[in-house]
């Protein structure tokens, strides 16, 4: 009991800690960042080795790095957002790269903290050196929760949902509704 008791309030913590200013949130700033990109790359990150060796639950429940990636594409053509291909990507000003990275922890056995981090990455110039290009996070969401063996699917409809967040945000600032 005392265990529990500990993890509640150190997850509880965690929420108070405040966001570093170099990461890039959902708010009104980093929504123009998604104005005039003209389509993105879907990068979906491997999943982690503590939810790979449970893999016949991950198959019943859909959740492997493919299907996250087809669920992804479709989710972003369903609204008309341009799924770009590598070579298209190399071509697209700016670089765009919708990156979703899902991190799980295994809290006890088939039992697991997760967080669902979905990004836009693109190629940036620092004001005091914009002869500089880097690859940088400028708009993100994410979501934390657990889900045991049985629950698998929430980590999949929580990475549904921050996508679908992500596309309010870039229709919002492209007047695509």
């Amino acid at each position: 009991m005392l265990r529990k008791y500990l993890i509640l309030l150190g997850s509880l913590l965690c929420l108070l800690v405040p966001v570093p200013e170099g990461n890039a949130v959902d708010f009104e700033q980093t929504r123009q960042t998604l104005s005039n990109i003209p389509g993105f790359m879907v990068v979906i990150e491997e999943l982690q080795p503590s939810l790979l060796k449970y893999k016949p639950y991950l198959q019943k429940f859909g959740l492997n790095k493919d299907q996250l990636q087809i669920d992804v594409e479709k989710q972003l053509k369903a609204v008309g957002i341009v799924v770009l291909s590598y070579s298209e990507w190399q071509k697209t000003r700016g670089n765009p790269v919708l990156y979703i990275n899902i991190n799980t922890h295994e809290k006890e056995s088939f039992s697991f903290a997760y967080d669902v981090r979905v990004e836009i990455q693109q190629v940036v110039a620092p004001e005091a050196n914009p002869k500089t290009r880097i690859m940088a996070s400028t708009w993100s969401i994410n979501i934390t929760g657990m889900a045991d063996i049985g629950t698998l699917t929430l980590i999949k409809k929580d990475s549904a949902a921050m996508v679908d967040r992500f596309i309010r945000a870039y229709q919002e600032v492209n007047n695509k509704r």
